[in-house]
């Protein structure tokens, strides 16, 4: 799911508008990660969002609903990463290699 206008070039304006797809509902979210994490054999799943827009019920959520690891990155610019962030991703992939070994 993108962010995008529908693919009709005979529609009007009002009909683009109703198909347009807004990929931030968590129901389609979930949908497509499930299906990402099947096609990719994924083992964990790191979840960055911009502080400004951080919807920490989304965080939860996606965490009960989905079968495997998730790290939780909240960041303000994009940029170098700061130790502690760095930090948590090394622990994370620790975590994942153990689990992975069992």
């Amino acid at each position: 799911r993108q962010f995008t206008m529908a693919d009709c070039l005979d529609c009007g304006l009002l009909e683009q508008y109703r198909a347009y797809t807004y990929p931030y509902q968590l129901s389609g979210r979930l949908a497509d990660l499930r299906e990402r994490i099947a096609s990719r054999n994924i083992d964990g799943l790191i979840h960055y969002t911009q502080a400004f827009c951080y919807r920490q019920i989304y965080d939860l959520l996606i965490k009960r609903h989905l079968d495997l690891p998730v790290l939780s990155l909240e960041g303000e610019n994009p940029g170098p990463l700061d130790a502690r962030s760095r930090l948590r991703i090394e622990a994370f992939i620790e975590t994942l290699v153990a689990r992975k070994r069992r």
